[in-house]
């Protein structure tokens, strides 16, 4: 692979093999679930309970401070996804993923092409 690989189908792929995926970064295979499981959540158009959030994201910040990994710091957007999570979720009283920029950016191809259609 060359460049930047930092995308949604990288991530799909690599969550759905934990085991193999926590072996090459080297973390906890638990660790790695539980983000899975938040990230999914937060992708979902369903509603979430903040509370059963921020358990889950507290739980993988226990581990993550007991593991062979805590030298790492947490990027910013995996800090807000933790730490500010279940809030957001109980703020904005719906699921995050209904507020995603992916169904926008979906029809920009519809867009386009019916630009080029009509022109």
């Amino acid at each position: 692979m060359i460049g930047n690989s930092n995308d949604g189908n990288l991530a799909r792929i690599c969550f759905s093999k934990p085991a193999k995926f926590a072996r090459i970064v080297g973390a906890p295979v638990k660790l790695v679930k539980i983000l899975a499981t938040l990230l999914n959540a937060i992708n979902t158009t369903r509603p979430l309970n903040p509370t059963k959030f921020h358990a889950k994201a507290n739980e993988f910040l226990t581990i993550f401070h007991k593991s062979n990994i805590s030298w790492n710091t947490l990027n910013p957007s995996l800090h807000s996804l933790l730490v500010h999570g279940g809030d957001m979720i109980r703020y904005f009283r719906g699921s995050i993923g209904l507020f995603s920029e992916e169904g926008p950016e979906a029809n920009n191809k519809i867009i386009r092409h019916v630009k080029k259609t009509l022109s």
